[in-house]
């Protein structure tokens, strides 16, 4: 999966089996403008949300049915090659470490923290992706002649 052209705008798929922190980090990830922010109560849900158009995913670690660490080594299985945000009451561990994701942030979180992390991450991916990706989505965006 490659991130998103500057057209589309960036879809976010939070898990989170804490209704009410689920709800909390998706207003806050909605409130921007070009974000689509997709909800799931558990693992196994996230695993249906996280299509190809999926840039970035907030996952806490204990989740019901799929854990977030089952999560992540299954993103992985699949190639997907967007953000994972690990949003967690656990510090990093060997089953899931810092390492195995963008971002680990231990709650509570506020939104700030949060809103910056998931931005720093979906920038790092941007600055990662292969040079002829980024020329091609460049060549998309311009219609204009060249400068």
């Amino acid at each position: 999966m490659s991130n998103p052209p500057a057209d589309r705008e960036t879809t976010v798929v939070v898990a989170d089996d804490d209704e009410d922190l689920r709800e909390t980090f998706e207003l806050w990830l909605s409130a921007r403008s070009a974000w689509d922010v997709r909800a799931a109560a558990d693992g196994r849900e996230a695993l249906e949300l996280v299509t190809p158009a999926a840039d970035a995913v907030v996952l806490d670690r204990e989740m019901p049915l799929v854990s977030g660490g089952e999560v992540v080594r299954a993103l992985s299985k699949d190639g997907f090659d967007g953000s994972v945000v690990v949003v967690s009451g656990n510090e990093p561990d060997a089953d899931l470490g810092a390492e195995d994701v963008s971002c680990y942030l231990t709650k509570p979180v506020c939104r700030d923290r949060l809103l910056d992390a998931v931005d720093a991450a979906l920038e790092r991916e941007r600055a990662s992706r292969p040079i002829a990706q980024a020329v091609t989505d460049g060549s998309k965006r311009d219609s204009g002649p060249a400068q």
